[in-house]
């Protein structure tokens, strides 16, 4: 995986962590640094999903992103988002998040 791609999934783990109750792809779009093409984002979303780092509410244009919860079985978030090449890491003073790829 390729830095560049790397970063653009950083960044729509970051932007989904923030969002308790799921954003849309038509949100995340207008939040994203860099424009990006609507199957272009589809196809990211889709491959964290299917990684099992997000997971999605709905279906169609109601669809949602949201942060995988953890499966009693995984001891960490480091653990769940492995596959997904991308480890969030919470900072919960003053409620701030920052991820670093490993």
């Amino acid at each position: 995986m390729s830095k560049k791609n790397t970063e653009e999934l950083k960044e729509l783990v970051q932007i989904i962590a923030c969002y308790s109750n799921g954003i849309s792809i038509g949100e995340l779009s207008h939040l994203l640094k860099t424009a990006t093409p609507k199957r272009t984002l589809q196809y990211r979303l889709s491959s964290l999903v299917k990684k099992g780092a997000l997971r999605v509410e709905g279906s169609g244009r109601g669809s949602k992103y949201l942060l995988n919860r953890k499966p009693d079985h995984i001891k960490s978030a480091s653990e769940l988002l492995h596959k997904a090449d991308v480890v969030p890491q919470l900072d919960w003073t003053g409620y701030t998040e920052t991820v670093q790829t490993r």
